[in-house]
């Protein structure tokens, strides 16, 4: 059921507010690894590279493009396989890491940074999901 549009925010609103999530993942994600995973940022400074922060920005921007491009699917066009297709890729994850024994402070960030290097397949599985959920809304 959409919301009237009075009601309803405005799509820049919509997008930033999914942009921000992502943001907010990336930052959690980082804070966490310095105080549990045992990062150093002198560490991480003294192998810095335009190779490596070439590398480093391209994760980030890919994980913002998971985790805010299904949120901005619903919101703006009420898809929901885009954001079905998220929380089964994070089921996933979670699951191999349990299975496997790797949910662990030591393993949990090399395996999240594994899961977002797949961030291109999610990508296109959301594209696909949300047109054929589109093309199934519309009628063809």
């Amino acid at each position: 059921m959409r919301l009237p549009g009075f009601l309803r925010s405005q799509p820049s609103n919509e997008w930033a507010s999914a942009i921000g999530v992502g943001v907010l993942v990336v930052v959690v994600y980082g804070v966490a690894g310095l105080l549990f995973g045992g990062w150093s940022i002198t560490e991480f400074i003294n192998h810095l590279s335009v190779e490596s922060v070439g590398w480093l920005l391209l994760l980030v921007v890919s994980t913002i493009a998971v985790v805010a491009i299904p949120i901005i699917a619903y919101r703006q066009f009420n898809l929901v396989i885009p954001l079905v297709v998220f929380g089964l890729v994070m089921l996933f994850w979670l699951s191999i890491a349990l299975r496997n024994g790797l949910l662990s402070v030591e393993t949990i960030f090399g395996l999240g940074l594994y899961a977002i290097g797949l961030g291109p397949a999610y990508l296109l599985v959301y594209l696909g999901g949300g047109v054929v959920e589109y093309l199934v809304r519309t009628g063809w």
